[in-house]
């Protein structure tokens, strides 16, 4: 019994021994706590390393990092935004109304139908809408027949936005998305310039870029 008395007295103030301590050991914790949150408001230059390790321990409010601040009208202009279409074709880095009407392609081409830079010249015949992938297309020809042997121009831009709507949809809510970009062209207008190379390579090169037009082309050369 004797033993029995003294096991349970030595639980009994081994458990009153660390409830005293766990209570004691509270506001030292709160104290320790609320010194880190103090210094973690100080500058890093104002902390020591061992203030660097003790506030570690602490939980910093996750901040993230700022992105540029991109205007609606910039989103939607940039080819980039819409899905399918490759960036490094051409199009308008901003524009002020990203749709328009389609238009009428009528008349003859007034300005831009004269050779200005170059030697030779790629002419069109006939009106039509040239899409960003067509002269990406045809300049790209030319370049790998030419072996970078001369310079090009390109004489269009493609400006004009074309909008799309998804197949077997209902009519009405508002107008398609926009889809891709093109260039008006009228008859007469100059859509590619080469010079440094022989008119052969000039003749053939422009040929294999004619092949990628949608429409009848020309070949020209320069007046002297």
């Amino acid at each position: 019994m004797a033993s029995s008395t003294v096991s349970l007295s030595s639980s009994c103030a081994a458990r009153a021994f660390t409830g005293q301590r766990a209570v004691a050991q509270r506001p030292l914790e709160s104290c320790r706590s609320a010194a880190l949150l103090g210094r973690a408001n100080l500058r890093p230059s104002q902390l020591s390393r061992s203030s660097f390790v003790q506030r570690s321990n602490v939980a910093m409010p996750f901040v993230r990092p700022s992105s540029p601040v991109v205007k609606p009208e910039e989103a939607d202009s940039g080819a980039a935004s819409q899905p399918g279409v490759v960036r490094s074709m051409l199009s308008p880095r901003r524009v002020k109304h990203r749709k328009q009407h389609r238009g009428r392609l009528t008349g003859k081409a007034s300005r831009g139908n004269t050779i200005a830079f170059g030697s030779f010249a790629l002419q069109a015949q006939e009106p039509t809408w040239i899409t960003a992938r067509q002269i990406e297309s045809g300049r790209r020809a030319m370049t790998r027949y030419a072996r970078r042997g001369g310079k090009i121009w390109i004489r269009v831009f493609p400006d004009k936005p074309i909008t799309m709507r998804p197949a077997e949809t209902r009519m009405g809510s508002g107008k398609g998305s926009l889809s891709h970009w093109v260039a008006v062209v009228k008859p007469g207008r100059i859509i590619y310039e080469m010079a440094g190379v022989s008119p052969q390579v000039a003749r053939a090169a422009m040929a294999i870029a004619a092949q990628k037009m949608p429409i009848k082309v020309k070949f020209i050369t320069k007046e002297a």
